[in-house]
């Protein structure tokens, strides 16, 4: 509004409002120039609907300064008028109060395709005008007539030419002063209202595409904040379009990934270059959910970041799958603890960082084979399952233990002193005896044995040590068997 004339702003505003309240009308008013020159300019203003709502106002601005001009020069002058009727670019006409046209000038000739000589004091005002417009027409004109100081002096009709082509016209009719005749000034905008539904169009054409996608797909300021999001977002996260646009894409983000999308999008705006990224994003409910997203920048004629648009799609079932997947190849499937395939990652991991002194405890459950053969391989899984929680319990949560081989069990232990295994060891064995305690069938033997390294080194070197001990364990163990059998009575 800061261009419009001061004396004609409640005009302005006027027509803005009857635009919402669905009440089209073509008006004319003042614009100033930053160097004082004052343009009238013609406009029909319309509103811009979302999703049935009205988001904006749209006009398309047309100069009539000249027209007004003449005008002008008609009101004030009855001898000059014919020559400026007559010179003027728009096709103009002159009625009587009855409607009958009583001059035309060669403009309008032009759009109508009949000769003056056929049209003035010949034809009616009505003969012009498409049959589904009259009605609204002489509506306007009979209010004209009754309020010549208060009425719409600007509407859009139908024109038919002599060839029955229906021309869209703007018109502008005001009355002659001191006389009852009116002048009437028309302005083609056929083409002006066929774009206008070529583009409305194709807006319902793209609408249409990314109201049913199943992405997500959105546009944001340079800012971060949501211009405009689609209706898939109600289906993957239960958010309304409408409360999420004001907002900023960053709101809802998983506070662990906050900081890497942040990252991501300030490189991508530095870089000028499209980005993918998953991330964890807050459903309607509560709860998270895994989102991939492509981010495409949008630049000006300068190059310079104004946003950028994004399609998201759920992820979330592929990446549980994942989960599950890096799970499974990481765990023992009998027992649930690490698998060996850890272990052994794990080995080279410590082997070259700062955990030092680490510890290694080697298990290995007595007479498994023994237990499968005689009472099957079932009561054999769940002495294997028992002798994982009895392991697990016995050790500190930051200690790693893993099923190495068939009856086999390993725990690494980082950043132990020397008081830390043997203890653990001790629990072990406290708990086995527990184990027994409570489950008298299932008769839980486990031999152990365990090393330490104080500094760097190999780590396979460790293992070793620790398994010699083991199966020193496992030897003492028989040999004590032997003894008690052998034992003079």
């Amino acid at each position: 509004m800061r261009y419009v004339h001061p004396d004609d702003l409640s005009l302005v505003l006027g027509s803005i409002q009857n635009a919402i309240e669905k009440k089209p009308e073509s008006i004319e008013f003042r614009l100033v120039d930053l160097d004082g020159t004052t343009y009238y300019v013609q406009t029909s203003c319309k509103v811009l609907l979302k999703d049935s709502k009205i988001v904006g106002v749209t006009g398309i601005l047309s100069d009539i300064t000249e027209r007004k001009r003449i005008e002008k020069e008609l009101r004030e002058s009855e001898s000059k008028y014919r020559t400026l009727f007559e010179t003027t670019g728009c096709p103009t006409v002159i009625f009587e109060e009855d409607l009958k046209l009583s001059m035309v000038n060669h403009e309008f000739e032009k759009i109508s395709g009949y000769t003056k000589d056929e049209v003035e004091n010949k034809k009616n005002v009505q003969d012009f005008i498409v049959d589904e417009d009259k009605e609204r027409v002489f509506e306007y004109n009979n209010r004209q007539k009754a309020y010549p100081n208060d009425s719409t002096r600007n509407y859009e009709f139908k024109m038919n030419n002599k060839r029955m082509d229906a021309i869209n016209i703007l018109a502008t009719v005001s009355t002659i002063p001191g006389a009852k005749k009116r002048v009437g000034t028309f302005l083609d905008i056929t083409d002006r209202k066929r774009m206008e539904k070529a583009l409305q169009e194709k807006e319902m054409f793209l609408r249409q595409i990314t109201d049913n996608m199943l992405y997500i797909i959105a546009r944001i300021k340079a800012g971060g904040i949501f211009e405009y999001i689609g209706p898939s977002v109600r289906n993957t996260l239960g958010y309304d379009p409408g409360k999420l646009e004001g907002s900023s894409l960053f709101d809802l983000v998983h506070p662990e990934d906050l900081q890497k999308i942040k990252r991501i999008y300030k490189t991508a705006a530095a870089n000028k270059n499209s980005v993918s990224v998953e991330v964890r994003y807050k459903h309607a409910n509560g709860y998270y959910i895994w989102l991939e997203a492509f981010g495409k920048l949008l630049v000006d004629d300068d190059e310079c970041p104004i946003g950028a648009i994004i399609s998201a799609r759920d992820i979330t079932a592929r990446k549980e799958m994942e989960e599950r997947l890096k799970y499974l190849s990481l765990h023992d499937g009998l027992t649930g603890i690490y698998n060996r395939i850890y272990f052994e990652q794990e080995m080279l991991r410590l082997q070259n960082g700062r955990d030092y002194p680490i510890g290694m405890v080697i298990c290995d459950v007595d007479g498994l084979k023994n237990i499968n053969d005689s009472l099957g391989h079932r009561f054999g899984d769940i002495l294997l399952k028992e002798a994982a929680a009895v392991i697990r319990k016995s050790f500190r949560k930051s200690d790693m233990v893993a099923r190495i081989g068939g009856d086999e069990f390993a725990v690494l232990l980082p950043g132990c002193d020397s008081d830390i295994i043997p203890n653990s060891c001790r629990r072990l064995r406290d708990n086995i005896a527990a184990s027994n305690s409570e489950n008298s069938q299932l008769n839980l033997d486990i031999s152990v044995g365990y090393a330490v390294m104080e500094t760097p080194g190999d780590l396979v070197q460790l293992f070793t040590e620790a398994d010699k001990n083991m199966y020193k364990d496992k030897v003492l163990k028989c040999e004590s068997i032997l003894n008690d059998h052998c034992s003079p009575v």
